[in-house]
């Protein structure tokens, strides 16, 4: 299993039902709208700066209203070159469930380098790197993801505060965790956070604070490399290291609940997402017991859907010429699809892979009698599915209304024999032949996912179809908070 997990909620937000953002102010120098889960920016921009923050689906489970505001008249945090002195997205401490992205562009004479980064204020003396840094000289743009909301600030530290703040941040995972630790760090400069972070009793440690400390420390390694301090990156790794995989391992030892398809699932992603970012060696990650619990929940955690098609014929008919022709055909296919809850891909097409089986049986004759002449043939046997391709599509049909749909090919094997026979004809009077497909075929077949049934024809000749859809069983509509 690989680690490019390409997390959505798409298809469960379809399904449950979607709300949209809407703007309620914005000023030259705030922003403030309800975002939805399905997702909304925040934009603020001056003829000094331009910082936008882009929300995606999924990333809230219900709808909040947030705040961007910039503070460029403020100096905030522990580092000596800011870009942006501050970027607030308020209410603090809200969690997503999807790395948000921050990207911001000042118009001052600040020179934009690669050693610049955007950090979270987790205190005013503490700053953790977001992730997923992009830097843009030519543009003058940078831009950094976060699981959390809070303040931030562009800056620009020397290895001497990457130093101090590698070791801050590494003391604040071990109190966070339950270490007993002698000191407090000492206040070095204001703003708007707390000067020192105090847990409450019971705070529960869940996988966003976890990818937090995991992403800010890798960062604080590739500055340490890139000022030449391999010993320090060596230690700090190996401490990330021991940090990650205790986390992974609390999580692991609590309970499986009921129903995992939801947060659960979600939760276990992020932290294999922590565990295939090169701190554990790749033979290890590939046979882990974070793996092993993952590929059972996938296993589980599965849209399911069928499909059932028929056709048949039953005619009697006496012609004119008093000969009587019978001819009865019974075609009855039965597929079975199934696809991962996260195997979801963007807007239009949710499921890139589509696993599927199923048959088709076959049973069809024809008989023709007159007078002493007659004529018969059979066909009967089977064609199986052999491969499954295709994926389940979001199709538009205005304002309000869209419907998901299933294109899938199906690749089969035949095994079907047939039989011809008669009398009365040509100079030997009688035939009897007998032959057996053994090819494969492909067939395509386009459905709208949903529980319905359509049927055409009547019980002389016709055709039907059944769809029938089970997805996972998900979350209720406030599930409760675990230490996930």
């Amino acid at each position: 299993m690989n680690g490019n997990f390409i997390i959505r909620f798409m298809l469960v937000i379809l399904l449950i039902g979607i709300r949209p953002s809407s703007a309620l102010t914005q000023s030259a120098s705030s922003d403030t709208q309800e975002i939805s889960n399905q997702g909304g920016a925040l934009m603020v921009q001056t003829d000094d700066y331009f910082v936008t923050v882009d929300i995606p689906a999924g990333a809230l489970p219900e709808a909040i209203t947030l705040t961007l505001s910039v503070k460029p008249a403020t100096k905030w945090g522990p580092f000596i070159r800011n870009m942006i002195k501050g970027i607030s997205i308020q209410p603090s401490g809200v969690l997503f469930y999807e790395p948000v992205r921050i990207s911001a562009c000042s118009y001052s004479d600040y020179e934009l380098t690669e050693n610049d980064g955007i950090f979270l204020l987790e205190t005013n003396q503490l700053a953790i790197p977001c992730g997923d840094h992009d830097v843009s000289m030519d543009e003058g743009m940078i831009a950094g993801t976060s699981y959390e909301s809070g303040n931030f600030v562009i800056a620009s530290p020397s290895f001497g505060e990457v130093n101090q703040q590698a070791e801050r941040v590494m003391e604040y995972a071990r109190r966070r965790s339950g270490n007993d630790l002698s000191g407090t760090i000492p206040q070095q400069r204001h703003g708007p956070c707390p000067d020192i972070d105090s847990p409450e009793e019971g705070d529960c440690m869940g996988w966003q604070y976890t990818q937090k400390v995991v992403r800010g420390m890798l960062d604080y390694c590739k500055r340490a490399i890139l000022a030449g301090k391999t010993y320090e990156e060596e230690i700090w790794r190996q401490e990330i290291n021991e940090f990650a995989q205790k986390a992974i391992n609390d999580f692991l030892k609590k309970p499986v609940p009921d129903e995992p398809c939801g947060l659960y699932l979600h939760a276990a992603m992020k932290y294999r997402e922590m565990e295939l970012l090169g701190l554990v060696s790749s033979e290890a990650a590939d046979s882990s017991p974070l793996d092993k619990r993952l590929t059972s929940l996938f296993d589980n955690c599965l849209y399911r859907f069928t499909l059932e098609t028929r056709e048949w014929i039953k005619r009697k008919e006496r012609r004119d010429d008093d000969a009587q022709v019978d001819e009865e055909l019974n075609r009855h296919g039965l597929y079975y699809f199934s696809m991962p809850i996260f195997g979801l891909s963007g807007t239009e097409m949710f499921g890139e892979k589509v696993n599927g089986n199923g048959s088709e049986s076959i049973f069809y004759k024809k008989s023709f009698v007159l007078d002493k002449k007659q004529r018969h043939e059979t066909k009967s046997g089977e064609r199986r599915v052999t491969d499954v391709k295709g994926g389940v599509y979001l199709k538009s049909h205005g304002p309000n209304y869209d419907t998901l749909e299933v294109e899938v090919a199906l690749y089969f094997q035949h095994d079907i024999k047939s039989r011809a026979w008669g009398s009365g004809y040509g100079s030997t009077g009688s035939y009897d032949n007998s032959s057996s497909d053994n090819s494969k075929s492909k067939e395509t077949k386009k459905f709208v996912l949903g529980n319905y049934t359509k049927k055409y024809g009547d019980e002389k000749a016709g055709w039907s179809y059944t769809v029938t859809f089970t997805p996972p069983p998900q979350p209720g509509d406030k599930p409760p908070r675990e230490c996930w």
